[in-house]
């Protein structure tokens, strides 16, 4: 299993972006995001990973799977994983609408 550093790398290189975006992104120093990135395996606090979330422009359920916290969200972290590899696929411009629109379809089935 990657640890939460590498699956940062990772997603990072996957959607092309730079470590200063990102960090700049998370509002993070350089001796912060070499930490985070590559320290040991470690569960990171909430505020961080939702700073990783929007560095990445990840859905916070995914980020917090990838650090380990499986029983945070269990049904988002299994939802997340199987729409992961099918968000990649589309433009990055078209990421945040398919989000939204998932979203939107998700709440109005659970109102029903």
């Amino acid at each position: 299993m990657v640890n939460f550093g590498e699956w940062i790398e990772h997603t990072r290189i996957q959607k092309g972006l730079t470590e200063e975006q990102c960090r700049a992104r998370a509002g993070m120093t350089q001796p912060n995001w070499s930490r985070l990135v590559n320290s040991p395996p470690h569960q990171p606090r909430k505020s961080t990973m939702e700073a990783v979330a929007r560095a990445l422009e990840a859905p916070l359920s995914l980020v917090m799977a990838a650090a380990g916290y499986e029983d945070a969200a269990p049904m988002d972290v299994r939802l997340a994983r199987r729409l992961e590899p099918l968000l990649m696929q589309a433009p990055p411009s078209r990421r945040p609408a398919i989000e939204a629109a998932l979203e939107q379809v998700a709440r109005a089935m659970v109102a029903a």
